[in-house]
């Protein structure tokens, strides 16, 4: 059985501002046989989901939102169970038009329509041992982007897991290192907000788990002047033990 594991997805629909997001599951089988794909939604507050989706040969099939059992306002997580080799990547969209694609769809927070986009290939195996390379936090008057970032923690199993991130910045005498607790229940996702923590300028993070767990990084860049999405992007981490 090969298990592929896709931490960042949002299906929202904003009635107040009319922004929206959701995501959509691709899958390419390189054989010569149709594929069934079991496929798990695990959530921050309630017991997973289950869907399934036929991956037919040689080509790429698209699964989405629609297609699995999630209601607006959450965010969840994929586990892709297959009995053959596929390659998984997910596409997850912003919009100002809670996700109403069509011309002339109204919009408040902006005079256009406009869409984000982000796109990540699946983690192929859970670990104990993660780590982030790109990791910043931006919020000051001197610049006209802010940003803020998550890390989502993915415990598929039937125990609970407590993982260490350790953040690390600075060199020399300057070098800092701090350490944060982060307890991820059974069948759940975590996401953390770094941005209640961590420091202002690059650090590297470095977690361990007592179980084993799958771990992504997400970051958001908004207009300091106004709350509208410039950029946004997902990023798997690396798992060791590093070679």
């Amino acid at each position: 059985m090969y298990t592929y594991y896709l931490l960042d997805h949002e299906y929202m629909e904003n009635e107040e501002d009319l922004t929206g997001a959701f995501g959509h599951l691709l899958v390419y089988n390189p054989g010569s046989e149709e594929v069934e794909l079991k496929g798990t939604i695990f959530f921050e507050d309630h017991e997973p989901a289950a869907f399934t989706h036929l991956a037919p040969p040689r080509m790429t099939s698209e699964s989405n939102y629609r297609d699995w059992p999630v209601e607006p306002d959450v965010r969840f997580a994929l586990m892709v169970e297959s009995e053959r080799p596929v390659i998984c990547q997910s596409t997850v969209g912003w919009n100002n038009a809670k996700n109403n694609y069509r011309p002339g769809a109204p919009t408040k927070i902006e005079p256009e329509v406009r869409e984000c986009a982000k796109s990540y290939m699946a983690i192929d195996r859970l670990a104990t041992d993660w780590y982030l390379v790109d990791n910043v936090i931006i919020d000051t008057e001197r610049m006209w982007v802010r940003e803020s970032e998550w890390v989502v923690l993915l415990n598929p199993g039937d125990q609970p897991a407590r993982a260490a991130m350790s953040l690390q910045w600075g060199q020399g005498d300057e070098h800092q290192e701090e350490e944060h607790q982060v307890d991820v229940p059974a069948r759940r996702i975590k996401c953390v907000y770094m941005d209640d923590f961590a420091p202002h300028r690059f650090y590297g993070v470095h977690i361990t788990s007592d179980q084993p767990v799958a771990v992504h990084k997400l970051r958001a860049v908004y207009w300091t002047d106004r709350p509208v999405l410039m950029a946004f992007w997902s990023v798997p981490g690396v798992p060791g033990p590093l070679a």
